[in-house]
């Protein structure tokens, strides 16, 4: 905790000036059922970084297509967070 007193006495005469920083707190785009290309591209003009890529087999889904991601759309993180991803490997052919 700040001494007011003992601030005031060191600060006599002058212009005392207290800067408390912070991150900046962006939000998670949605890049679900972007191509991992553009889902990149995204992440990056949101100022984040892919982070974990993992690919699954998806009957619906087409290949190269997020399926998944986190953190989710919307959710509030700082410059430079890594998003995971969930990538589609297309229908699994057994």
């Amino acid at each position: 905790m700040w001494d007011v007193k003992r601030l005031a006495w060191l600060c006599s005469g002058c212009l005392a000036v207290l800067l408390v920083g912070c991150p900046s707190v962006l939000t998670a785009p949605s890049i679900v059922g972007e191509t991992e290309a553009a889902a990149r591209a995204s992440l990056a003009a949101a100022g984040l970084v892919p982070g974990t890529v993992t690919g699954q087999w998806h009957a619906t889904v087409l290949e190269g297509r997020v399926i998944s991601q986190d953190p989710a759309a919307g959710a509030r993180v700082t410059p430079g967070n890594a998003v995971n991803l969930v990538v589609s490997l297309g229908p699994e052919i057994i």
